[in-house]
């Protein structure tokens, strides 16, 4: 006759009762390295320790090793962006309240100063025609009073009071008109036209918004058809001849880089230099370099442009699997295999690509580098932070198991106990 005991565990699902053993020996593989570690009442620093692990510990770990692979000094590649400076950029807007009845650009088209860019139809430019022709005609008819007044003062006809009202009275008629022209110079209206009209010529209801600079169209705010309030913006001009690449890094690569240090394409062309490094708070930051484009390069790309560069560091390395590398704190660091045991090596992020990350350390072609889940292997050698997912799920499994086989009492935290706790300077709720 079977115990209950034994009864219950016939009825424990094998799944469970593999994960149950699965979770006693990550238990006891975190323990072991938290005791090596760690020995009890001595102060964690602020790096990973010596990790004695053996092949097979490292297994249930799923750790593997691999060998770094030298990269010899020269340029890595980055991806950037074609950007223009702010003092590079007009903006084109309607003077007056109307109509957009035509666009004569496209976005990322070429201009030239002076080329048509839009048409607003408007009353307010007959009305603002008007009013110059008006102040034009006062003008001229104050010119020719202050004249006559003027040589009557000569004749000695009227006295010299009469020749001073009339001078500021043409003063007063000429401000009027300057103001009404250059209104009409805002406007972009032809006072030519306007001076000499033909016969059947009316009034001027039409204005041509014209680029202002040489340069691309960047961007188009609005479309033909339009009712746009006077202000508004209709699109944006901007210089193609000093434009610069904006290069996102790390902080921690940023701060290798040199002022100056030429930025080349993906053939080899230098197309630009690097400006200084911007103030980062951490190197876990990430800072934007800017280099201004030179020669043909800042006419040929267009703002907005993706583009890869390349960038020679002059700097040799080594090229790990990308989840080789973990932060603690400011620093970087690997493990490598040395006498048998993993032993943490700092390292300097230089580049990272589809192949891997490129790093700067006291690394060799025969010390193997860790891979695969460092994070937890790192959590559990630091004795902190979160449970990692892995542990949690096989905790739960192990409890359900434990549950289902009749054992309610869980296991101290020592070997085939709680992985969750195992190793932790506390317990968790």
């Amino acid at each position: 006759m079977s115990t209950p005991r034994s009864a219950a565990s016939a009825r424990t699902p094998r799944w469970r009762v593999r994960a149950l053993a699965a979770s006693r020996r990550l238990g006891l593989l975190l323990a072991l390295a938290q005791s090596v570690a760690y020995p009890a009442g001595a102060v964690q620093p602020d790096a990973p320790a010596r990790l004695p692990l053996s092949a097979a510990q490292r297994q249930a770990l799923g750790i593997s090793l691999v060998s770094p692979i030298p990269v010899a000094a020269g340029a890595h590649s980055w991806p950037a962006t074609v950007v223009a400076p702010a003092a590079q950029t007009q903006w084109l807007a309607t003077p007056v309240t109307g109509l957009l009845s035509a666009v004569h650009v496209d976005p990322n088209q070429r201009v030239r100063a002076g080329d048509p860019v839009a048409t607003i139809r408007s009353a307010a430019v007959a009305e603002a025609a008007a009013a110059w022709l008006q102040a034009e005609s006062q003008w001229q008819f104050a010119h020719r009073e202050s004249a006559r007044q003027r040589a009557l003062v000569d004749e000695g006809v009227i006295p010299q009071a009469r020749a001073t009202q009339a001078q500021a009275a043409e003063a007063q008629a000429r401000a009027q008109r300057d103001a009404q022209q250059a209104r009409l110079k805002l406007l972009g209206v032809d006072l030519s036209a306007l001076r000499a009209p033909r016969p059947d010529a009316g009034l001027p209801t039409a204005i041509t918004l014209r680029a202002p600079v040489s340069g691309v169209v960047a961007e188009i705010q609005a479309s033909a058809g339009q009712r746009l309030e006077e202000g508004t913006a209709v699109a944006r001009i901007v210089r193609t001849d000093r434009l610069v690449l904006s290069i996102r890094l790390p902080a921690a690569q940023a701060a290798g880089l040199r002022p100056g240090t030429a930025v080349r394409d993906p053939q080899g062309r230098r197309i630009a230099r690097l400006g200084p490094a911007p103030a980062a708070v951490s190197v876990a930051q990430t800072v934007e370099l800017r280099a201004p484009l030179e020669g043909a390069a800042s006419g040929a790309w267009l703002p907005g442009q993706s583009v890869e560069v390349q960038i020679d560091t002059g700097q040799a390395g080594w090229r790990v699997p990308v989840d080789a590398v973990f932060r603690i704190g400011e620093t970087s660091w690997i493990y490598v295999e040395r006498a048998g045991a993993l032993v943490p090596v700092a390292v300097e992020p230089q580049a990272r690509d589809a192949e891997g990350i490129v790093v700067r350390g006291p690394l060799d072609p025969t010390g193997r580098v860790a891979s695969g889940d460092v994070a937890a292997l790192k959590g559990a050698a630091m004795g902190i932070g979160p449970v990692p997912a892995g542990e949690a799920a096989a905790e739960t499994s192990a409890n359900g198991a434990s549950r289902e086989a009749g054992n309610p009492q869980r296991a101290p935290g020592g070997v085939g106990g709680d992985a969750g706790t195992i190793g932790r300077s506390g317990s968790r709720p």
